[in-house]
């Protein structure tokens, strides 16, 4: 619930920012979102690698098994 009210409050935040930032210009707000938005993306994804999140496959060909 809390991450529904801060990312309305940004969204609003940023489109308030935009308006009063570009003039008379047309800035769609999605466009700002997502300049602010990528760089956080790519921090997170960097923070939370896939490598430390996987375990090792152990191989289970040769684990006591016989024909």
């Amino acid at each position: 619930m809390f991450g529904m009210l801060l990312s309305a409050a940004l969204l609003s935040l940023v489109d308030q920012a935009i308006l009063s930032l570009a003039g008379g210009l047309d800035v769609p707000t999605g466009s700002a979102m997502a300049l602010l938005g990528a760089p956080i993306l790519i921090w997170l994804v960097q923070r939370t690698s896939l490598k430390d999140r996987v375990q090792p496959v152990r191989d289970m060909s040769s684990q006591g098994r016989s024909a």
